[in-house]
């Protein structure tokens, strides 16, 4: 399933937490308690979480919980592949399809932090190529793309219905750029 946006039930986590474990014990590393606890706060959230909201959940369930540790368990989960750090939000979030095909873009709303993963080879490849002409190298087999998800769409429609075009877009042709006065 290449685009995934539907949060995860609550049936399916357990699934994915044992896929986790064993795709840690595949590559030796070990998926401890807190480790898995911060991920499976993730799952359970379904969508992207700051990370002190995440210190807060993990402070309900394990009232010591300082943040160097829930760092450094954030820190291992996304060298394992099994979260995404979002740059757009300032957030992280569960792959939830941590066993499957990596995810060439990240689909980030920067209204509700909501994100879609797709898989897009042949995209990725030609955004690699494009980069390359500049003398860059791409540092990182993710691209976020910033995004309104249709639910902030939606809000934001209803919140300004009279758009005039004063956000920096011009839709009628652009030829405000002359100022009389």
């Amino acid at each position: 399933m290449p685009t995934s946006t539907r949060p995860s039930r609550p049936d399916s986590v357990g699934a994915q937490l044992d896929v986790a474990d064993e795709l840690c014990a595949q590559r030796g590393r070990r998926l401890t308690p807190i480790r898995r606890k911060v991920l499976e706060l993730l799952l359970r959230h379904g969508r992207s979480l700051k990370a002190y909201d995440l210190l807060e959940a993990m402070r309900a369930v394990h009232p010591g919980a300082a943040p160097p540790t829930v760092y450094r368990a954030l820190d291992f989960l996304m060298d394992e592949g099994l979260i995404h750090r979002l740059d757009a939000v300032n957030a992280w979030m569960a792959c939830h399809d941590a066993g499957g095909a990596p995810h060439d873009l990240l689909v980030v709303c920067t209204g509700c932090g909501a994100v879609a993963e797709v898989s897009d080879p042949a995209m990725s490849r030609q955004l690699a190529e494009r980069v390359a002409q500049t003398g860059f190298a791409l540092n990182s087999h993710e691209t976020e793309i910033r995004a309104l998800c249709p639910a902030c769409q939606q809000k934001r429609a209803a919140a300004d219905p009279g758009k005039d075009g004063h956000d920096g877009h011009h839709p009628h042709g652009g030829h405000n750029h002359a100022h009389t006065h």
